[in-house]
């Protein structure tokens, strides 16, 4: 059986819409914005990499897996994998301090809590 195009165009856009009414809400994606007014906490580390000639990229791209995690901003000492600070800005209503810095000590040789770790309010971070 031939279709004509116009047939063909109008099944194609009442799937599109009936796909889109499976009652499930919808939900913002992982790279659209979190609300200035979501509680977020910081998690200080000092830690070694594994030696790589991409040990930052391949450290951010395993823990933005983490949806928590909403911002990781590192020292100024680019190419080098042991040695490094690193600040990461998680979402504390998704993650506990404690439970992300066991998944950091996943992907780093060598980790440390530095002493600038601290929720928005100020408070600091539970060790």
């Amino acid at each position: 059986m031939k279709m004509k195009p116009c047939a063909f165009a109008l099944v194609v856009a009442i799937c599109g819409c009936a796909s889109g009414a499976s009652g499930r809400p919808v939900t913002a994606g992982h790279d659209s914005p979190v609300p200035d007014s979501v509680p977020r906490g910081e998690l200080a580390l000092k830690l070694d990499l594994e030696p790589a000639a991409d040990c930052e990229q391949n450290f951010d791209l395993e823990l933005y897996r983490d949806h928590s995690v909403d911002l990781i901003k590192w020292d100024d000492k680019d190419g080098k994998c042991s040695g490094r600070s690193v600040v990461i800005r998680y979402l504390s209503n998704d993650v506990k301090p404690d439970e992300l810095f066991a998944k950091v000590q996943k992907l780093a040789r060598k980790v440390e809590r530095s002493d600038k770790s601290a929720d928005k309010s100020g408070k600091e971070a539970s060790r």
